[in-house]
């Protein structure tokens, strides 16, 4: 732990928190201890958490551009799973769709944050099978 910025007491009791709440697990590589965590959560409105959470962005974009150059091509169909897209939508104030325009990023979010809760919970009340994909959906926002 002589890289983290808490003090070591406190580092060591906030793993062995996150251990006994299944929010990460150790291992041991080449004889030392290697935590990690199958899930990270940065909650809205956090202010720390975020550079992680930039860095799994990032992922998640290079790897569904990278999968969907070797699956597929650069040619994309209304019906794949894996690819991106960007949609630029030019309004101003007063615009007629305006409201709905910066309204869909907020809901499209809140959706996708519901439909993760619903899974999660239905993936606690049994075993998940070893084999499971992940759906990994990625929307980048910004209004400029």
């Amino acid at each position: 732990m002589e890289h983290a910025r808490l003090p070591e007491a406190e580092c060591s009791r906030a793993l062995q928190e996150l251990l006994a709440e299944g929010k990460a697990s150790v291992s041991i590589e080449a004889g030392a201890e290697l935590y990690s965590a199958a899930r990270f959560e940065v909650p809205v409105g956090e202010s720390h958490g975020w550079e992680a959470a930039v860095l799994d962005h990032y992922q998640a974009l290079v790897t569904s551009v990278c999968q969907k150059l070797t699956e597929r091509g650069p040619m994309a169909r209304s019906a794949d799973t894996t690819g991106g897209s960007t949609w630029s939508l030019d309004v101003w104030p007063g615009h007629p769709l305006e409201d709905e325009a910066k309204g869909t990023l907020r809901r499209v979010r809140l959706e996708l944050e519901d439909l993760r809760r619903r899974i999660d919970a239905h993936n606690t009340l049994g075993e998940v099978p070893a084999h499971r994909e992940r759906v990994l959906v990625y929307l980048g926002q910004s209004v400029r």
